[in-house]
């Protein structure tokens, strides 16, 4: 906590805004589990579920080791319906990384998947290159809405 602690003061100080001049509200960080959990919580009645009641989290992640196993292995593809079911309960958004196939963006948009990022929407690129018209012309969005489900199209933020 110690790690995260030091961090967030950084943030609510507002430091990170005035050094970077970026709205608040465009500021969004991602909390990984190492940064709440310590080697030694691990059996002391702590585990990274239960800070997602203790903090007011607005998105919860579904890491690309789960999205990339989803069409061959059942076991994944329960995880991932169980997060995003977990992510509605707590009225959080649930984004998903490491797309690569469309039968992965089908099976995450079927129970509810906000939103993906990965390889089947686009490569990584320099921020010069993604700012060209051109460019645009020739790639997918590098990040698109999935429809929620029985919705036809998807939507771009």
């Amino acid at each position: 906590m110690e790690r995260l602690g030091k961090h967030l003061r950084y943030v609510e100080g507002g430091e990170i805004l005035a050094d970077t001049g970026l709205p608040g509200h465009r500021l969004e960080l991602e909390v990984g589990e190492s940064l709440l959990i310590k080697d030694d919580d691990f059996g002391a009645g702590y585990s990274s579920l239960s800070y997602l009641r203790r903090y007011a989290f607005e998105k919860l992640k579904i890491n690309r080791a789960f999205v990339c196993e989803i069409t061959a292995d059942s076991l994944s593809l329960k995880i991932v319906q169980t997060i995003v079911a977990l992510a509605q309960a707590q009225n959080m958004s649930v984004p998903a990384e490491g797309v690569e196939t469309e039968e992965q963006a089908t099976l995450l948009r079927a129970p509810g998947c906000d939103y993906a990022q990965g390889f089947f929407y686009a490569r990584p690129a320099p921020l010069h290159q993604l700012l060209t018209a051109q460019s645009w012309g020739q790639r997918k969005q590098p990040r698109r809405v999935l429809p929620k489900h029985g919705s036809e199209q998807p939507t771009t933020p």
